[in-house]
Formats: structure tokens, C-alpha cells, sequence
């Protein structure tokens, strides 16, 4: 097993920062493994430890699910603020 606690807090931050940003494929497979955790049970907490989320993030995404179903998860625009605007806003964003 390998021990916990063997990056420095540099290295730890910047690699929080690269898990927290990518291609929209990317961005859709985390979209898509926090739903599957919240599936088997886990707690919003839970998820955002895993996959190094913001709480508001987590909720967003089920909420947008709820909603829309899995289509809606394609949006590439923050999950939590797809309800504040309209579809000719959403189209501006993803030209």
C-alpha cells in the first residue's frame, strides 16, 4: 500500500487544479461519475472528496439530471447556472 501524505502542498494544489479542468469529454466522464456515485449511495460529501468537486457542483449535476436527463449533462457551461439562462444564451456560449 502506498502511504498517504507524499506530495507537497504545491504539487497537491496543482494537481487539484488539473483534475478540475480538461476537454469537455472529460468534463462529461466526471459529470457521468458523479451521477454513478450518487447512484450506489454516496453522499454529495462523498463525491466531492472523490473526484475533487465543489459541493454546488455535485448538486448542480443532479438537479440538471433531474431535469433534463442524460443530454443534459453535454452542456459544457457549469452544471449549477444551466437554469439561468435561455437556449439563445446557451448557443452564444458553446460558439
Amino acid at each position: 500500500m502506498i502511504p498517504g501524505g507524499f506530495l507537497s502542498a504545491e504539487d497537491r494544489a496543482d494537481l487539484i487544479a488539473l483534475a478540475r479542468v480538461g476537454s469537455s469529454a472529460r468534463r462529461l466522464g466526471r459529470r457521468a461519475n458523479a451521477l454513478l456515485l450518487l447512484d450506489e449511495g454516496c453522499s454529495c460529501e462523498q463525491v466531492v472528496k472523490a473526484l475533487f468537486l465543489v459541493d454546488d457542483t455535485i448538486r448542480g449535476l443532479y438537479r440538471l439530471y433531474q431535469k433534463d436527463g442524460i443530454h443534459g449533462l453535454a452542456w459544457h457551461g457549469p452544471p449549477d447556472l444551466s437554469y439561468q439562462i435561455n437556449v439563445e444564451q446557451q448557443e452564444k456560449l458553446r460558439s
